[in-house]
């Protein structure tokens, strides 16, 4: 009967899922973490219905995506309804969402619900008609679409959905109610509610657990507990209508219970109709970790008492207390459940708190992050892995809509994430079903239509310029949109040469800051390892005397090392007189091996001086035709030097023994010559006679010509070497 059950089920959620377009829940019992492909998720809210009250408990569940969006389930358990996403007001899936808490315990109402956004503003949806949504008006018309609220209000880190009023804790543990005040769920000593966000008179808050029908239990930072609403105990006596926060005493009831760590109320519904109290609360004192119920029946006798114990040193999260018996309490320590399973310690058993008796159990190996009970046979939790189990199971949900980003490592790429390397963006829609691309090239400017989108895939190639992109994916009901940012390119720091030794001073400190045009959207950080291979931070301070590479990394991951030398002495600067070096030159070699100009060494104002030490040429140049004296002067080498311009490198210490380098350029340029010939022999020369004339020196640059004196004539040579 049992699968007959199940097959009728699936059937049933086909046919949804086909006719509607919504996600489709279905079954991977025995998948393995490798096999899993359906929605993964980050974090759930496992709450109890009005009409669960009535059938034992059974809740309902809001889940976040691990993009960020929510999906809910009406019922909790295994064949109870699909899982369905959650739209806004604008039929806009939900975004961005960090946090969720639900609560399903109005009167006519299914669920209400509120969400947090990264960006500080929230989500709220189902019933308004007490002001529970803080945006100033109340609606007696109940909606599952979610309107979105800016509170104005900074630094939320969390939310709880109350009966009829909505709660905010901020970082600094202030506490703000929205809704309905009749019961003091406000705290604030009045019972007049509020349409916004009104904060309550307890401080230093860590965490809000709600109870039906109105009660809200604190635990503070130091460790105390304290409750208010509906009903209300400290310990001692039990107290109605109390609106301002009462502290709970401990087991002896003269001190006030300290060192608690974490609270939850879910053990509250075991006194639901008798209108008492149930708070379970997790204390560690010294190296013992201890289970203490606050509890009062039947508004009488009340108490705090310790139930269990255990020697447990290591950090534990997502603390829970049974359903229906607040003797059950579970914990998680490294992805492992820890229960008293009404004992008066607690013993790791998650197999057995997982697995369902009635199904073969999942395999290992899974790490469980989170889990939440409704009923006895009734367990929610979701794994590391983001793979969601209800009794026992391993439950799937497909979105109409899912954008998936890959890495060239093929490691998975999140919306907006700074990034060095090509991204491969991929959108599974189901088959048959119609998916339009358009892109912000860059993010805000006009929408243009996706060139690059090939069987429903983008490859983004990364370069020396930003890639900065929206992609706006869109099918049936559902628009997707995803940010590409990526850029590929080493660290420019400053006028710090990367190829060359960088010499600075130990009173000097490196600029860590990226360029003008990048400013806006690229930051840089810095490690800075010494000689002896130490490396630490660095974040623009003096360094000591030494050798030092200096890694620069930007915010896309790009890096590049600099090498410095730090040293007292100043760096010294090679200037080359003359400065502008330009020679002209006859037909003789007057400037082999004279100085044709000096190197000297420059200092900054009020550092002290010294003198060349060491000087040498280059050989990248035309240092060849050159040759140095130890005091710098530079001389022609050899032959005399054909026009043209030189490129002459030199590099060498001063007496500190600091380095200098320095490049000149020498231009040679030829003039024009006349040349007079004397016939001092008198030599009796004829009209067209041939004479010879050997000359010596450049032969190349300006024009020649000669002339021949004959007595007191004078005579120009001409058509070649005749006259």
């Amino acid at each position: 009967m049992r699968n007959v059950k199940k097959i009728f089920y699936s059937f049933l959620c086909i046919l949804l899922f086909l006719s509607l377009g919504i996600p489709l829940l279905y079954n991977n019992d025995r998948l393995k973490a490798a096999e899993y492909t359906g929605e993964k998720f980050i974090d759930f809210d496992h709450f109890t219905t009005r009409e669960g009250i009535s059938n034992n408990g059974q809740g309902a569940i809001y889940l976040i995506t691990e993009d960020h969006m929510v999906m809910y389930k009406p019922s909790s358990i295994f064949d109870g309804g699909n899982l369905l996403l959650m739209y806004d007001e604008n039929e806009r899936p939900l975004s961005n969402v960090i946090k969720v808490s639900g609560s399903g315990t109005t009167v006519d109402r299914n669920h209400n619900g509120i969400a947090l956004r990264d960006d500080g503003k929230i989500y709220v949806w189902g019933d308004n008609s007490y002001g529970q949504f803080g945006n100033g008006i109340t609606s007696s018309t109940y909606t599952d679409k979610a309107v979105m609220v800016d509170t104005g209000i900074s630094d939320i880190i969390s939310v709880v959905a109350g009966h009829k009023t909505n709660f905010l804790i901020t970082a600094n543990g202030d506490v703000y109610a929205s809704g309905d005040n009749t019961d003091g769920q406000f705290g604030n000593g009045t019972n007049t509610g509020s349409l916004t966000f009104t904060k309550l008179n307890i401080d230093n808050v860590k965490k809000l657990t709600y109870a039906y029908p109105d009660t809200i239990f604190a635990l503070k930072n130091d460790g105390t507990v304290y409750n208010w609403g509906v009903a209300a105990s400290d310990g001692i006596e039990f107290k109605s209508n109390v609106n301002v926060p009462v502290q709970v005493y401990a087991e002896n009831k003269s001190d006030y219970l300290t060192n608690v760590i974490d609270i939850d109320a879910n053990g509250m519904y075991y006194y639901v109709h008798t209108r008492s109290i149930g708070l379970g609360m997790l204390v560690r004192n010294n190296d013992m970790l201890e289970y203490y119920i606050l509890s009062s029946k039947d508004r009488g006798a009340t108490s705090v008492a310790k139930t269990a114990s255990v020697e447990f040193t290591e950090e534990v999260s997502s603390f829970d207390t049974y359903f229906s018996d607040p003797s059950i309490v579970y914990f998680i320590n490294d992805g492992k459940i820890y229960s008293t399973n009404k004992t008066d310690t607690w013993t790791e058993s998650t197999e057995q708190v997982i697995n369902n008796p009635d199904y073969s159990p999942i395999e290992q190996p899974y790490r469980v992050k989170k889990i939440q009970t409704s009923t006895n046979s009734n367990k929610v939790a979701i794994f590391e892995d983001g793979r969601l189990i209800i009794d026992g199971h391993i439950i799937s949900g497909m979105l109409p809509l899912k954008i998936t980003a890959e890495k060239a490592d093929q490691t998975d790429y999140s919306s907006g994430e700074l990034y060095n390397q090509d991204v491969k963006l991929t959108a599974t829609v189901p088959a048959n079903q119609n998916l339009t691309c358009q892109v912000q090239d860059p993010v805000g400017s006009p929408n243009q239509t996706c060139s690059d989108f090939t069987n429903n895939q983008i490859l983004i190639s990364a370069n020396e310029n930003r890639v900065y992109r929206k992609y706006i994916f869109t099918t049936q009901g559902m628009t997707s949109e995803f940010i590409v940012d990526i850029y590929k390119n080493k660290p420019v720091l400053g006028n710090y040469s990367p190829s060359e030794v960088n010499e600075i001073g130990t009173s000097d400190r490196i600029a860590i800051t990226a360029p003008d045009a990048q400013k806006d959207w690229n930051n840089y950080s810095a490690t800075i390892t010494d000689s002896s291979g130490k490396t630490s931070a660095y974040a623009g301070a003096t360094l000591a005397l030494g050798s030092y590479t200096l890694t620069v990394t930007d915010s896309y991951g790009n890096t590049r090392d600099y090498e410095f030398e730090v040293s007292d002495s100043p760096k010294p600067t090679a200037d080359f007189n003359p400065a502008n070096t330009a020679l002209t030159y006859g037909d003789n070699p007057t400037k082999v091996n004279q100085t044709i100009g000096a190197f000297s060494l420059q200092y900054p104002t009020g550092k002290p001086t010294s003198t060349i030490k060491t000087i040498q040429l280059g050989t990248a140049g035309d240092e060849d035709h050159f040759s140095i004296d130890t005091s710098g002067n530079l001389k022609v080498k050899g032959n005399d030097l054909d026009a043209g311009t030189y490129s002459v490198t030199v590099s060498g210490t001063d007496g500190n023994d600091m380095a200098f380098t320095k490049t000149v350029s020498i231009t040679v340029d030829k003039k024009d010559q006349n040349y007079q010939i004397t016939n001092s022999a008198n030599y009796s020369l004829q009209v067209n006679q041939e004479i010879a004339i050997t000359t010596s020196g450049n032969e190349s640059g300006g024009s020649e010509t000669y002339s021949i004196t004959n007595g007191n004539t004078v005579a120009q040579i001409s058509n070649g070497n005749k006259f």
